[in-house]
Parts: C-alpha cells; structure tokens; sequence
C-alpha cells in the first residue's frame, strides 16, 4: 500500500467541502437521553417487558454496565460526560433511533491522506459521522464516542487507533455505538470499509511493522516487542457492532480483519461486541487483549476469528458464526513458527457454529491450529462445519497443543456426512473429555436472527475446572447457557446486506 500523507482538515458541518479547525469545545459535547413513547412493545429479552407509557432514562452517571462475577472483565462505568438532548425534528443519521435530534452532519478525511486526530475528542449522536478515508487518533489522545453514536464509513477508509493512544467507545444495550458501511441497506457486503484497528505497545513479535493492510508508516505500527509487558492500554470497547468491515483475506496468517487488536494489552477493556459481514471477522495480533462476550457474525469468505504474532489474552464467552474459512484460526508466525512469544490465547466457553454451504467446495473447520500456534480451548462446543471441527497444521516443540490444553469439547454435525468431529493430523489432541452430542443449535445456523442459546441440556454435562481469572460461574459448554440468561439479545444485529 503506497505512503499515504497527514491531512488535518476536518469538513465543515454544512458539508461546504472547506476545511476548518474544531476546538476541544467543540469537539466535546454533554447529554442526558429522555425517551417517552406511548406505544407499546417488548424488548426481547427473557428478563424485561416494557410495555405502554414508559419512561426511560438513560443515567448514565449511575449505573454499570453488566459483567456478571468477571476478573478479567472489570465493571465498565458508563460515561457520565453529558449529552443529547432530544427535539421534536427529523431523526439524525448517526444517533439513536428512537431519539430526534440536531440534523448536523461532519465528514472526516477523504481520499488523499488519513485526518490525524491529536487532541482529546468526544464524538455525540448531535452530529452525523462519516469515514471519507482514513482517520487515525494521535498519542497520547483519546477519541471517545458516546452510546448511541452510527459512524458510517465510505470504501476504504478505516478508524485507526495509534499505539499510546485510545479509542473509548462505550455504548449501552438499547444504545450501542455502531461503525458501518456508507452504502444505503440493500447494498452494503463484507469489505465496504477497512475497520477498526487499534494497536499497542504490548508483548508481541515485532516493534516496527504496521498492521497489515493499512497505512504503512509508524502510525500504524504495532507491539513492543518480545520483551514489552502485556499490560498495554488500548481503551474500551463496550457494547459496539463494526458491520460490512475488513480487509483482504491472507492465507498466510496475517488477518485483514473488521476489528483488530494489534499489541493491545490486559488493560484494554472489550466486552459486548458484535463483528458482523466482515471480510475476517476479529484479528488478534500480538499482545493479550482480554474478549469478553463477543458475536463474531461472519458470513464471508473470511475467517470469523483469527490470532497471531504471540496474541496471549484470555477469551470467555465467544460466539463465531462461521459461513466459509473457519471459525478460529490460530497462527503464531507462518517463517518462524518457532519465534517467541509463542500465541497461546486462553479460551472458554465458545460456540462455534458454521453455517454451510456458503463457499462450495471451500475448506470449512470449526478450530484450525497453524504456524506454531498454541491455544487453551476448554468448555466449547463446534457444530455444522462442512470440512472437519478440529484440525491442527506445523506444529512445533515450542507451540504444540496438547490433550490437557485443549479439552471438554462439544462436537456435532462436522464433516462431509456429519461424522468428520476431527482430522487425522488432529487425532494426538483427541481427549477422552471430549463429546458428541446434540447441542441444540439448529437456530443458530440462521443467517437472519439467529439463536445461539443451546436449546439441549447437553451443554450442561461434564466441564473443565474453570482457570483463574474466568467467570467460575460458567460450569456448562459454550457461549450461552441452556438454562439462563441469553446476553446476546437487545443489543445485536443481523443485517444481511
């Protein structure tokens, strides 16, 4: 990718096409969401009904987001910055549906050269955002996108977030921040836009190569190499959806992924967030960030998830929603398979479901190890990939997994006929503690609205103790319960185009 210049200009919001200079008054704003409404409906949850009459308000300076007994996913406090307020217009493009406002709108970047963002920033749902090319948030500033906020972006352009600097973007469950493509509904697919990359200074392979296929300067390098702390600091990201997202797809370990993490470490926090139509669903590049609760909806020919450069974060309740490719693919370095840190992700309670048959013919796995990756995989279920659940390619002495590391999985309906659960090469990980057995997850082949509660007490049977730091409350397989709470309703969705 050729060298791309700063440009600084940020458009003017009557869209005049000239550039201006935006104050921190400006660029930070304060709300407060009062919604009333006298029809009545239900939100789709097994635990609330909202019905006529309602009135509700968003307080944000009074409550937590949920995360249930989570270490590793500490309680994330909602902005209490201030806020919208709501006007009896038109709905504005970018805030909440169910919320009119200012019909204001700012177009950032453009084709000639990425905007660097260098002060603290606030975006609001006040102002209607789109990617017109690149955007990258300087160190040390911190762009902070309020709940409720819609960035669309134009071909091409992409949200990077530079190493020593952070994205803050903290939504609700009836408000999340959502990045999308700019094509109206009916036109959008996979790869409409870059993504989301956010880099770091954590433990990873390198210190100066750039996230593939984005810019190729040091704004977009990442890790702080083999030596460096895990204990890096991206930002936040809380009930957030990146749709029609990605870039190109490499056989060769490197994920041009709609949301990547790329040397960010413990200290980041990421927790409610959906990918959906990406090229590659999530990239996870060196470092240790920590996932907790995500929807990888990955109905292309990418990957849904995929790890390498020593990605060593802990990952609770997953859900990869595979059409082609895999559900999870792990690499640590396709030259070196040996290099160090070795990736050694640590994940459970995954559900990890392939729909098919998307790609004809296309290899189509529910776990692939590679290139000298390692990975913990316990309490997970893998159901309906046309190839094979478990394949394992290039092992090393260094990275090798192993029966005890990889453990109580859940199989079923893998392979040509519904009997491949693993590969030949990956009968050495084959553990008596893994079963085969109908989880019940017919609805969450669904391209539309999916289910991905397992509507089979199977799930319930036989779990590994769960590792410090992991919600110990979890003693069933895969991402949901059968007999509790769905937390992937409310706040996701499932557009097809």
């Amino acid at each position: 990718m050729p060298k791309r210049d700063t440009n600084d200009a940020i458009l003017s919001p009557e869209n005049t096409g000239r550039p201006h200079t935006v104050s921190n008054e400006q660029r930070t704003s304060s709300w407060v969401l009062v919604l009333r409404s006298s029809v009545a409906f239900d939100i789709n949850f097994p635990w609330a009904t909202v019905s006529s009459g309602f009135l509700l308000t968003l307080a944000l300076a009074c409550t937590e987001l949920e995360s249930g007994n989570d270490t590793f996913g500490a309680q994330l406090e909602e902005d209490p910055s201030g806020a919208m307020s709501c006007a009896d217009n038109e709905v504005l493009p970018g805030a909440h549906p169910n919320c009119p406002g200012n019909h204001r709108s700012e177009t950032l970047g453009s084709l000639d050269g990425p905007l660097d963002i260098t002060a603290d920033t606030t975006w609001s749902g006040e102002v209607a955002r789109t990617l017109a090319g690149d955007v990258v948030v300087r160190a040390p500033a911190t762009l902070t996108i309020l709940p409720g906020v819609r960035v669309e972006a134009e071909a091409g352009a992409m949200l990077l977030v530079e190493r020593g600097a952070k994205l803050v973007a903290a939504g609700t469950r009836v408000a999340p921040v959502v990045f999308t493509s700019a094509k109206p509904p009916g036109e959008r697919q996979p790869g409409d836009w870059r993504g989301v990359v956010l880099t770091g200074y954590a433990r990873s392979h390198t210190t100066n190569l750039p996230v593939y296929n984005t810019l190729d300067d040091a704004r977009a390098h990442f890790g702080g190499g083999p030596n460096a702390t895990n204990d890096a600091d991206c930002g936040t990201l809380s009930y957030v959806r990146v749709e029609f997202a990605g870039g190109d797809t490499n056989e060769g370990g490197t994920p041009g992924a709609a949301l990547t993490f790329a040397g960010c470490g413990s200290a980041t926090r990421v927790e409610y967030v959906q990918v959906h139509r990406g090229t590659d669903g999530l990239g996870l590049v060196g470092g240790a960030t920590p996932i907790l609760r995500a929807v990888i909806s990955n109905t292309s020919p990418g990957d849904a998830v995929e790890w390498a450069g020593g990605y060593r974060g802990k990952i609770q309740y997953l859900v990869a929603q595979s059409g082609a490719a895999a559900g999870l693919v792990g690499n640590n370095a396709e030259s070196q398979p040996n290099l160090e840190p070795v990736s050694r992700p640590e994940i459970y309670n995954a559900t990890i479901v392939g729909i098919r048959p998307l790609l004809e013919n296309g290899a189509h796995f529910g776990i692939v190890f590679r290139h000298g990756s390692s990975g913990i995989v316990r309490n997970s279920v893998i159901a309906n990939f046309a190839s094979a659940g478990l394949d394992l390619r290039g092992t090393t002495a260094i990275g090798e997994p192993n029966p005890e590391i990889v453990s109580h999985l859940l199989f079923w309906n893998n392979g040509p006929r519904g009997e491949t659960q693993w590969t030949p090469a990956a009968e050495v990980l084959v553990s008596p503690s893994f079963r085969t057995k109908d989880p019940g997850l017919d609805l969450a082949i669904r391209r539309e609205n999916p289910v991905f509660k397992a509507s089979a007490s199977t799930i319930n049977t036989d779990f590994a103790p769960i590792a410090l730091g992991f919600d110990a409350t979890a003693t069933y397989r895969g991402a949901v319960p059968y007999d509790g709470e769905d937390w992937t309703l409310g706040w996701t969705d499932f557009p097809t185009d």
